[in-house]
């Protein structure tokens, strides 16, 4: 199970499309909507997310997040660099 929360416009327009979220609550005070899915392939999760920009965060389990993050870091690094 992974738990990621949307912000800002994407917490408000969000739809599951697959009818796997297990939870989808929004939190009237904050804004944050959080979601929780069952995924059987991390590929295709992040794959989906990704799109989403800085307006989802992946919370965990704390080993997605952290494997999640490194390809981020790893993705932003062609962008700072001349080697392109």
């Amino acid at each position: 199970m992974v738990e990621f929360h949307l912000l800002n416009r994407l917490a408000i327009a969000y739809q599951s499309k697959s009818k796997t979220d297990r939870l989808d609550e929004k939190n009237p005070e904050t804004g944050i909507r959080r979601v929780q899915r069952r995924i059987h392939n991390t590929f295709w999760f992040f794959r989906e997310v990704r799109r989403y920009g800085a307006d989802c965060v992946v919370i965990g389990p704390e080993e997605v997040r952290d494997r999640f993050a490194q390809d981020e870091i790893a993705m932003a690094k062609h962008y700072m660099t001349e080697a392109f």
